[in-house]
């Protein structure tokens, strides 16, 4: 080994190791996205040595790999974020009017949805009992449906409306609950365990203190309490309202929505209705994952850009993690780039010219992600038709072993690495 090894140091000018993370994958992404292309069209850089679509790049990917501000400085405002309007409203400015105001104005522009909050409308979730329900597609999940009125200045509609029945909700609300009453219980029974002490020595004080301890409880209001002295000594009871608790379980897990489009059926209604949290989730992840804020620039039209970069950012990410779930890989874009941080290229550049690239060992978490991805991507880029007699089984991707990443390597380097 001797000998061997001073010729590869004799033919060796230099050896790089880089960090190569998550970013062959994300830029397979932007470029199938022609994010540099479209930038590069609209907003040519003269005779600038980098293009605009380069850098937009570079940004985007350092939004998805380090989430964190370009350089410290002090906070300027912060970036405005329009929260995720209600499905199915349309998106815009939050809406201030009334209820029933809002409904008129739903019907007379053809609008579809309109998720009901008036007080007048409580009453129609307890109308229905279970056992009037449908299924409405998705398992846990039953409603029945129910004509909504709206009145507004002599003006009167009626749209469809469905009350949902949700059991999972329904469930945790009622543990939740039961939480609540063991905790309540535990403070009472101190309260007891504390008579004849300071501050516990008449049923007046006694009884304050146990008022105290419901009223600082979510479920006091549903606990009665009596604090009275039998026989010179001090009694504390209390006993659960079984009529109001009956009351506030009839409304758990239920929702009422209400729409003015006929052709919804129950289960559409609830679809349409759930898809809401897929935005919402979005919005969550531009804030937490993305960083959108807080943001140290002072220029408007650096401030206008920032959220070209993250809209892009997140587009990746949301498309990254979309063809992930569709390959049955129950995985967020987040962990894709934690579980590939390491992931490291040895570039070696020898006296000719020629340049070797290895990945570093790989863990077997990380190669059978990597031949996933590679398949995703794969089918993204160059989607073609399965051979009929088939096709050579690529060399299987070995954890802990170093990978080639010359021309000539695996296949799913190759595809990782094209640009």
């Amino acid at each position: 080994m001797g000998p061997l090894a001073a010729i590869v140091d004799w033919l060796t000018r230099a050896q790089l190791r880089r960090q190569l993370g998550a970013l062959p994958v994300l830029y397979a992404f932007l470029d199938m996205l022609q994010v540099r292309a479209i930038i590069n069209r609209h907003c040519p850089s003269g005779r600038a040595d980098v293009d605009h679509g380069t850098v937009a790049l570079v940004l985007v990917l350092n939004r998805l790999t380090a989430p964190r501000p370009l350089y410290p400085g002090e906070p300027g405002t912060p970036a405005p974020v329009v929260g995720a309007p209600r499905l199915p409203y349309r998106p815009g400015p939050p809406d201030r009017r009334p209820g029933p105001e809002l409904a008129l104005a739903y019907e007379a522009h053809g609008n579809v949805g309109l998720e009901a909050r008036r007080r007048e409308h409580r009453a129609l979730l307890l109308a229905p009992e279970e056992g009037e329900c449908q299924p409405l597609g998705e398992e846990g999940y039953v409603g029945h449906t129910c004509p909504v009125v709206f009145q507004y200045r002599g003006q009167t509609v009626v749209h469809h409306g469905l009350v949902v029945i949700s059991r999972p909700m329904q469930q945790a609300l009622r543990d939740t609950r039961t939480g609540h009453f063991q905790a309540l219980e535990e403070n009472l029974t101190k309260v007891r365990q504390q008579i004849g002490q300071r501050r516990h020595r008449t049923a007046a004080q006694v009884q304050r203190r146990a008022a105290t301890c419901c009223r600082r409880s979510a479920v006091g209001h549903l606990v009665q309490v009596q604090a009275t002295e039998e026989n010179g000594q001090m009694i504390l009871r209390w006993t659960v309202d079984q009529e109001k608790l009956q009351a506030e379980e009839r409304r758990d897990g239920r929702y009422l929505l209400v729409t003015n489009d006929p052709n919804l059926s129950p289960a559409q209604m609830l679809a349409r209705y759930r898809q809401k949290d897929g935005l919402e989730k979005r919005f969550r992840v531009c804030k937490q994952e993305l960083r959108v804020s807080p943001i140290y620039l002072h220029k408007d039209e650096r401030i206008t850009g920032m959220p070209l970069i993250h809209m892009l950012a997140l587009l990746t990410y949301s498309l990254l993690e979309r063809q992930v779930h569709r390959h049955g890989l129950a995985l967020t874009t987040r962990r894709i780039i934690a579980a590939l941080e390491d992931l490291t290229v040895i570039e070696t550049h020898c006296w000719d010219g020629s340049v070797l690239a290895r990945l570093t060992p790989l863990s077997a978490d990380q190669a059978q992600l990597l031949v996933a991805l590679a398949e995703i991507v794969s089918e993204l880029r160059r989607p073609q038709p399965r051979p009929a007699l088939g096709e050579a089984p690529a060399a299987p991707v070995v954890p802990g072993q170093a990978q080639d990443l010359s021309p000539g390597g695996a296949p799913w380097v190759r595809l990782l690495l094209a640009a």
